[in-house]
Formats: C-alpha cells, structure tokens, sequence
C-alpha cells in the first residue's frame, strides 16, 4: 500500500493493515521515517491512539512542542478512546505542557485507574515529593510497595527508605 496516499486520505486501510504501518513506524531508524509511519497508522485508523502518543513524543523530543500537544489534542478527540488510554493521552498532555499540577492530577487519576501500575505510582510519589506533598508521596509509595511482587522488591527498596523519612518528617 501508498503510505503517501493513506496519509492523503486516498486509500482505505484495514485495522490490520494500520497496526502494520504502526509497527512499521515504531522499527524505522530515523525519526522522519517513523513519523510518516505513525501518520500513516493515524489517517488509517483514525481511533487507535498508541500511534498518535508515540507521534506526540516523536514531535517533543525534537522540538517541535506546538505539533505535539496538537497530536495529543487529536488523540483526545478521537471517538472510541478508552478512560485508561485517555488518562494516560493526559499524563502526556501535561508532560509536553511542561504543567506539574496537570501532572500530578493526570497521574493520580491514571493511579486510580490501574492501581498495580508501579512505575506511574512510583512516578506519582516521586512529583509529590518534589511538590512538598509529603502524605501523598507517602501514601503512592506504599501502594508501590504493595503492589510489587515478591521478586520486584529489589527495584522499590529505596522506597522502603524514602517512607520510613517520611514518617518521620509528617510525624513531627
């Protein structure tokens, strides 16, 4: 198929044939390549969202911040997009925004929706922290710590020290 002519909005793709052109997209070795890729993947499934976060961050990293936030705006105006993928196109949001409070907001509610996600609650604990929300840092990090099987213990020690200081410092 003519990436060229799915991007222009001239040839039908099946759902299949758009996460082709998404995995494409996520294996091209330049970042021009890729974002055609994910353009592709969009214009031929206009509702399936992981290509536009991955265009999003593509657009970020080099620079171009006004074509990111407008590729997360699209995202989030797509009609089928789940509260999970929603949440997380707002995590995104507020990252490109350079927004901390939209951060932590987008992170609490994205925590509430998958509460066995270590690395978004580790994250979350990690902002509040910064912010000087020491009960909330304290209460995303024991959920980490909750949450991580036996054998990921090893990588969520340090939060074991990071709560017993905050303990200490809301106790006082």
């Amino acid at each position: 198929f003519d990436v060229d002519a799915v991007i222009a909005g001239n040839s039908r793709l099946t759902d299949a044939q758009a996460m082709e052109l998404y995995a494409k997209a996520l294996e091209a070795n330049d970042a021009a390549s890729a974002e055609q890729g994910m353009a592709a993947a969009i214009a031929a499934d206009p509702d399936f969202t992981p290509p536009y976060q991955d265009l999003a961050r593509l657009k970020a990293q080099h620079g171009d911040r006004a074509g990111a936030q407008d590729t997360v705006a699209r995202a989030l105006a797509t009609k089928k997009v789940s509260g999970m993928e929603r949440a997380r196109l707002e995590v995104e949001a507020a990252e490109i925004a350079g927004d901390g409070a939209a951060l932590l907001a987008s992170l609490d509610k994205l925590a509430k929706l998958d509460p066995g996600d270590i690395p978004v609650l580790r994250t979350l604990g990690d902002l509040s922290l910064q912010r000087h929300q020491y009960s909330s840092a304290m209460r995303a990090y024991q959920k980490a710590a909750g949450v991580a099987p036996r054998g990921l213990r090893v990588q969520v020690v340090p939060l074991s020290e990071t709560l017993e200081s905050l303990t200490r410092f809301t106790a006082a």
